[in-house]
């Protein structure tokens, strides 16, 4: 290995970070062989040696706190890090809607007019897809710790933001997101594939080797190279991409897609590629651990479509892969996916399968929770521009579920359905104190009666319960319900948090 001579802590450790309270932290970097590192802050101390020119500390847990500095000491090499916090840290994954910044949401002048916090800070991971990329461009506007402030807070996770900000209201201490995401990229970039071999996911692998067989692999490389696009180390520079991400009217996307430059995406495999599996694993989310943090937040899915029907094995692999890396269980909340029919080359008609796929892995998988967002979709958007129920919603499950806040911060899920001879009653979870009809009737339902289907049905709600009529159901009948079981729709049925009910889809006789 080569030697290094030059003593340096990992990128991640900087002035103005947050670290997790309560934790044995870790901290790492670079240093001459030999040489004892130590470590101080808030009065602990750690230290270890420098072995193969690497070093690696623990430092025992800090107590929450607004200003700190931490000082790293390497034979005559001092590096002071100053107005640090303690506080809880959430790591932020998945892809464009969890990338989506606030300078896009609609609720940004509002955000940077009053959301101003120097105790919420956001670190984003430069978008790397292979190694020593960050020396072939200046990725000098990424991979820093920014205090939501007007000049920094347009760069903040829209979603990541409002996540914070809800429990930095609710716990009155700092609150960090590392962002790790990057747009249109499938689960399987983001997890060693060892955890697809023995598996279902085992087919993102097969199709990668199958496509870059035989591939001219130097002259691929300097391709990939050569193309200024394959640099996102300036996003808000990209003139298409400030576009899409704004947002288009129907004309607009219309006139967009007509131009000469405008090309769908193809697959471009080959050994740099952000989308090959396993690729920003380990150039973006590997060099981050064991940074430590509370839990993850995960938004993605819809680059998974073309295999929906196994996204439930890969999103599982992909969660135990992370908490291998970190070392420990830690709580995994991820967003359902938004309803949406059409925009540009995608559409959702997939979407409900991953729905359910992504209810499967939530509902199956130890420390897993998932917040519904099927009230706040756009039909013509993949990306929505409403941000602020995904972060929040997020931070409700991890107010109740991480934090034991006694709360209610699940959406309904159905639970049974029962025939009684009228009509058919569906019944939900996480309904306590009574389910809310938002407008005159429920929408997003489908009901049919005999194979078919039910125009118009008288639909009650009753505490818990929605009913439905059905004058002409026999002994004999059969009965099935699609709820918000559609590519897009708008749900308007919530329970006393607030919260959107699930799609799901019953029938009787089972």
């Amino acid at each position: 290995m080569k030697q290094v001579h030059t003593f340096q802590a990992a990128d991640i450790f900087q002035n103005s970070m947050i670290l997790q309270r309560d934790r044995e932290l870790q901290i790492w970097g670079q240093g001459p062989e030999g040489v004892e590192v130590v470590a101080e802050i808030q009065g602990k101390t750690g230290r270890t040696e420098v072995k193969e020119s690497r070093w690696f500390l623990t430092i025992p847990p800090l107590t929450a706190s607004m200003d700190e500095t931490l000082s790293l000491r390497c034979g005559e090499d001092i590096i002071v890090l100053e107005n640090i916090c303690v506080g809880e840290v959430w790591l932020a994954g998945g892809q464009s809607n969890m990338e989506f910044f606030i300078r896009y949401d609609e609720n940004r002048d509002k955000v940077l007019k009053d959301g101003c916090d120097p105790f919420i800070r956001f670190f984003d991971q430069p978008e790397i897809s292979y190694a020593g990329q960050e020396l072939d461009a200046d990725y000098s506007k990424y991979g820093l710790w920014r205090t939501a402030d007007r000049e920094s807070l347009e760069y903040f996770s829209a979603a990541g933001y409002y996540f914070a900000a809800r429990l930095r209201e609710e716990l009155n201490v700092p609150v960090g997101i590392v962002g790790c995401n990057w747009g249109g990229t499938q689960a399987c970039n983001w997890m060693d594939p060892k955890y697809l071999e023995g598996n279902e996911g085992r087919i993102w692998l097969d199709e990668y080797k199958s496509s870059v067989e035989g591939l001219d692999e130097e002259k691929w490389i300097a391709g990939f190279k050569a193309d200024p696009g394959n640099y996102r180390n300036d996003l808000f520079a990209d003139k298409r991409s400030e576009r899409l991400s704004f947002g288009m009217s129907d004309s607009e996307m219309e006139e967009f897609m007509a131009a000469p430059d405008y090309a769908e995406p193809v697959p471009n495999p080959g050994p740099l590629d952000p989308k090959r599996p396993g690729g920003l694993f380990d150039t973006m989310l590997l060099p981050l651990s064991p940074f430590k943090v509370r839990g993850f937040l995960w938004y993605q899915g819809e680059s998974d479509n073309s295999h929906a029907d196994i996204y439930d094995t890969v999103l599982s692999s992909l969660i135990r892969c992370w908490r291998d890396v970190w070392g420990e269980e830690l709580p995994f909340l991820l967003v359902q996916l938004a309803p949406f029919r059409k925009w540009l080359h995608c559409d959702g008609g997939d979407y409900p399968l991953l729905r359910d796929q992504q209810e499967r892995v939530a509902s199956t998988v130890p420390r897993v929770w998932m917040a519904s967002i099927m009230d706040s979709g756009m039909e013509k958007d993949i990306h929505p521009k409403r941000k602020k129920p995904v972060g929040e919603r997020l931070a409700l499950l991890a107010l109740g579920k991480v934090y034991g806040r006694e709360i209610l911060c699940e959406s309904p899920a159905f639970r049974e359905a029962v025939l009684d001879g009228e009509g058919i009653v569906l019944s939900f979870d996480n309904a306590r104190g009574g389910l809310i009809l938002q407008g005159e009737r429920l929408s997003a339902v489908d009901v049919c009666l005999d194979g078919r289907r039910v125009e118009d049905p008288e639909i009650k709600i009753s505490g818990e319960s929605v009913k439905i009529g059905l004058p002409e159901l026999k002994r004999d009948s059969t009965v099935s319900v699609d709820f918000a079981w559609k590519d897009y729709c708008v749900v308007n049925l919530y329970n006393q948090a607030g919260l959107p009910a699930r799609p799901f889809r019953c029938s009787l006789p089972d």
